[in-house]
């Protein structure tokens, strides 16, 4: 997790993108959003975010979001919201946990593996405000994993002194001293350890009786020199220094000894595995490589990138949001290769588009996003003060694992503009907090998150906001929950449902394509009234609270051999403002991705739970490739099936609970996977030894 410097206050909002709850198949790249209004002004929701391994057993992730300044508990005691996946995603959080005054609770969140051993998935939240031993002393809460958390957090751990701030950032640790248990990492980064402000990190030890709350039991890396501000952020590393034991990341952007002032530098730790203690031995040091290096920031984001380069080491990204090597505080992003010797010189890097746009602000890995480029791991970058449509309105863009050095981030692929968000407005901060979102639809994509902690979707006071988006980049809203097109006789029909306390009033037009071209267009109903209930006749019914039905009995004479119907819905909100849904398919529309039907089905697994053999039976379509794989909840492949061309009928696999060393399987929840070249389909399997 990045940490952040505010400018301003939001209340916050949620938007998210996910899989389209309706009917028919929805792609694996089909996305919807939601908007929910779920705090005050001065909230600052978005600032941190953090996906989350499953932890109610449906085998989708989930997600948590901290609003640090939020008031509900008290002057700036910050809350943290969780929402466990699904599909649709509902208006109010799942759970939420609140700080005390004034903790600042929420200003960091991170998931932490599993410290307790106990087989669920854990997370931490840092409170860099709390007031312990003195103020700003900062303190840590870890919350086990479960289907109902503890409202206050299972472990409270405080920093060593006051103004600290220990809890500025946090992340997991891999196992960093190898004794099977998952650690985690937090910073201090205004720390006196080893000179003013120096800073420092803490990696804090799991254990099955939990990770120990005196620091006393963790291992200590402290800044070079006074003012470091090391420990501002932190993060896994992985393999990145090409041995066995897993790594640790420290950024310390205002260090002066490897660059120039304020340039800034990150830190590699080395763990170790088991029958050795971590040593504090500083293994790979590396400033900006930038010729414009003095004020760069350099470290201000440090974040575990996957394998960028595919080659199976760890990489690392490092944001210096201050660089002004393309502008004044254009900033740049620099890739690290890791391996047995990794060089201290970026190996690939990406310049700010414009003048103070902050790139590197925050960054994040977000697996393999698909259509965006090759099969390797993908990096979220933002650049939340860039004034593209309004003075600090904020970008955030993807780069495709294995792509080439770019001197502006403007070739990179963009975060879709979508007429609620992204960074449309002045002061949004659009990409001021990045991450991944795990599978939260559970359609074996990864997905992600975007924080904008300053913008403003459902009032005119300043909001935050969160975008959480399928990793396909398409985006359909989820103003609109249903949409069910077909015919009767010779009439179009179409059964929806708009979101009923959000949508007040709703405009259709009908659209006629031929080969992508429109060859008639003529509005078909445009409600004068408030929704709902505004629909009791003519070509829309009225059938439910929210729910309706669209008939059009001069589609049929406007379609030739080839046409599409389509259907543009355009709805008024609460607010005012009116929103374009986009055109959504009518009966039997080609070439529409939200209304593709499934050609590829897993019909079931059975038995489920398995104990440990499971027979899984699926359709695909005659003569199409097929690859079948069972997956762990961290996207790992467990077992490959070998699976037959589909035959358009029943066919069944059987995995015998075993991954492909042929070792029996742990018990817990899997992802059974099944795809072709076009689709792919997924459904969880319990293993029950």
């Amino acid at each position: 997790m990045c940490p952040h410097q505010r400018k301003s206050h939001s209340t916050a909002v949620i938007i998210a993108l996910l899989g389209l709850a309706v009917t028919w198949s929805i792609p694996a790249q089909g996305a919807v959003h939601l908007v929910a209004d779920t705090g005050d002004d001065g909230d600052r929701f978005g600032s941190s975010a953090s996906e989350l391994e499953d932890i109610n057993g449906d085998g989708r992730w989930e997600f948590l979001a901290g609003s640090p300044l939020d008031q509900t508990a008290g002057l700036d005691a910050g809350s943290v919201s969780l929402w466990f996946g699904r599909e649709a995603l509902t208006v109010v959080p799942d759970r939420t946990f609140a700080g005390t005054s004034p903790e600042k609770f929420g200003f960091a969140v991170a998931r932490i593996g599993d410290v307790n051993h106990d087989g669920n998935a854990d997370w931490a939240v840092g409170a860099p405000g709390a007031n312990v031993a003195g103020l700003e002393t900062g303190r840590v809460y870890v919350f086990y994993g479960g289907s109902n958390p503890s409202a206050t957090g299972d472990v409270v751990i405080n920093g060593a002194t006051g103004g600290d701030q220990f809890g500025y950032a946090v992340s997991a640790a891999g196992d960093f001293d190898g004794d099977g248990n998952d650690d985690f990492i937090v910073g201090a980064p205004y720390s006196d350890l080893r000179a003013q402000n120096a800073g420092a990190a803490y990696v804090i030890y799991g254990s099955p009786s939990g990770p120990s709350t005196n620091l006393a039991n963790a291992t200590v890396f402290a800044g070079e020199v006074a003012d470091d501000n090391f420990g501002w952020s932190v993060s896994d590393a992985g393999n990145f220094l090409g041995g066995a034991a897993d790594g640790v990341a420290v950024g310390a952007p205002l260090n002066n000894t490897h660059g120039g002032l304020d340039a800034g530098a990150v830190y590699v730790f080395e763990g170790k595995t088991a029958g050795a203690n971590p040593d504090t031995t500083i293994d790979f040091v590396a400033g900006i490589g930038s010729s414009a290096k003095a004020s760069s920031r350099f470290g201000f984001c440090v974040r575990e990138i996957g394998s960028f380069d595919g080659d199976g080491y760890s990489d690392l990204a490092v944001g210096a949001p201050q660089c002004d090597e393309s502008g004044l505080n254009a900033g740049r992003v620099e890739i690290f290769r890791g391996g047995t010797s990794p060089s201290v010189s970026a190996y690939r890097y990406v310049n700010g588009a414009n003048a103070s746009d902050h790139l590197g602000y925050s960054l994040a890995r977000v697996h393999n996003v698909p259509n965006i480029g090759t099969s390797l791991d993908d990096v979220l970058l933002g650049a939340p003060f860039q004034d593209g449509t309004a003075t600090d309105a904020g970008r955030a863009y993807l780069y495709a694992g294995g792509s080439s050095s770019q001197s502006s981030a403007a070739n990179l692929t963009q975060i879709p503009v979508n007429p609620l968000v992204t960074g449309t407005s002045s002061g949004d901060n659009f990409g001021y907090a990045t991450s991944s979102a795990g599978d939260f639809d559970g359609d074996g994509f990864w997905d992600y998150v975007v924080g904008a902690p300053g913008g403003n979707i459902l009032s005119s006071a300043t909001a935050g906001y969160c975008y959480l988006v399928d990793s396909s980049l398409l985006v359909v809203s989820n103003l609109l929950t249903r949409w069910e097109p077909g015919w009767n006789g010779d009439v179009a029909r179409v059964d929806f449902s708009v979101a009923a306390e959000t949508v007040t009033n709703l405009s259709v037009t009908r659209s006629v394509r031929t080969g992508g071209v429109e060859t008639a267009r003529s509005v078909i109903w445009d409600a004068p009234a408030s929704l709902p209930g505004s629909c009791g006749g003519g070509v829309c019914l009225q059938v439910s609270a929210a729910g309706y039905r669209l008939e059009d009995p001069d589609a049929a004479g406007l379609l030739d051999t080839g046409s599409d119907l389509l259907y543009d819905l355009t709805v008024r909100l609460v607010d005012g403002e009116t929103v374009s849904l986009g055109a959504q398919p009518g009966p039997d529309a080609q070439g529409i991705p939200v209304a593709q039907e499934a050609a590829l089905v897993i019909e079931d697994l059975w038995p489920n739970p398995a104990n440990p053999q499971v027979s899984i039976s699926y359709r695909a379509p005659l003569g199409a490739a097929v690859s079948a794989q069972v997956l762990d909840l961290r996207g790992r492949v467990v077992s490959t099936l070998q699976a037959e061309p589909g035959t358009g009928g029943l066919q069944e696999l059987t995995w015998e609970g075993r991954e492909d060393s042929g070792v029996p399987a742990a018990s817990g929840l899997y992802l059974v996977s099944i795809r072709t070249t076009v689709e792919r389909q997924v459904r969880p399997v319990v293993l029950a030894r």
